[in-house]
């Protein structure tokens, strides 16, 4: 049978790739608020306009025919693409904020510092930050994107690198002082740190030096930032990641006990909602955020 050449009704698409989504009429009629019956007379619609029966009806429900899901890649790219360029459309006789979730210390050590030099340049983006040391999810959220530290991929979202990461042991000068070396044989004279609560990273880093020793005593902080915070001050020993203490190195607060460091899987990424990454106004904050990292 001869198909249409030209597009269905683009009205039809919304009430489709909700079904499809879903396989059911019902939850797509909840999510759009509209009635079942108006799900299906859209889609019957659509059918009739395409010639190509979208689902198989059965018993127990719906379910994608091969057409039907064929056509649902077509509904879902051409729904991103409308609301990614409504976005930044609308953007321009709005006042709107983009809000940024990072950890505590990487707002503080890094961001905050810097974040004029971001204003100077786009004075018509405001940033918002809001800091959490729990991932945020962004789907279904107002927060439009994320410094993460870890190993992508992240469900439902886009994602580019900021800095790879490496890690060395740090402490304070002070620190130093008393104990210039940590070997294999004076572990268990150190007090270490543990800088997240959630990773042992002291294991990793016992198995890479062989080190099968415990320490002389555990200090356990709730977050990154304490714990850098505790080894500045002298309290002992703390992984610290480069290049996030950077500033701290530099500043004679922390030194590190190898000049070696030693590269980790994780890294640090800008994270957005899916098809978001690309636009003008990440990329802005994607390349700067690139350019302070490595400042």
């Amino acid at each position: 049978m001869t198909k249409q050449r030209r597009p269905p009704p683009i009205q039809y698409l919304a009430a489709f790739e909700a079904a499809a989504r879903h396989n059911s009429f019902k939850s797509a009629a909840k999510e759009l608020n509209v009635t079942a019956s108006a799900i299906s007379q859209q889609i019957k619609s659509l059918e009739e306009y395409l010639n190509i029966s979208l689902f198989e009806r059965g018993a127990r429900g719906i379910t994608l025919s091969k057409e039907g899901a064929s056509f649902y890649l077509v509904s879902k790219q051409t729904i991103s693409t409308y609301q990614t360029t409504y976005a930044e459309f609308i953007r321009q006789f709005d006042t709107h904020f983009v809000r940024i979730s990072m950890i505590p210390y990487i707002a503080n050590e890094i961001v905050i510092p810097r974040l004029h030099t971001f204003s100077d340049i786009h004075p018509d983006i405001n940033i918002l930050i809001e800091t959490s040391m729990a991932v945020q999810d962004l789907s279904g959220s107002e927060i439009d994107c994320a410094l993460r530290l870890g190993v992508p991929p992240w469900s439902g979202c886009d994602h580019k690198l900021i800095s790879t990461v490496s890690s060395n042991l740090v402490v304070s000068p002070g620190y130093f002082e008393k104990h210039p070396t940590i070997t294999l044989d004076n572990f268990d004279q150190h007090t270490i740190i543990h800088t997240r609560p959630d990773v042992n990273d002291w294991q990793r880093v016992k198995a890479i030096f062989s080190i099968d020793k415990s320490p002389a005593k555990e200090l356990h902080l709730d977050s990154y930032g304490t714990a850098i915070k505790a080894a500045e001050e002298g309290l002992g020993v703390a992984i610290g990641l480069i290049p996030t203490i950077n500033k701290a190195l530099l500043s004679g607060k922390l030194i590190t006990y190898s000049e070696q460091n030693v590269p980790i899987d994780e890294g640090y990424y800008l994270v957005t909602k899916k098809g978001m990454i690309e636009s003008p106004e990440y990329l802005s904050i994607y390349n700067w955020v690139v350019s302070i990292f490595n400042d």
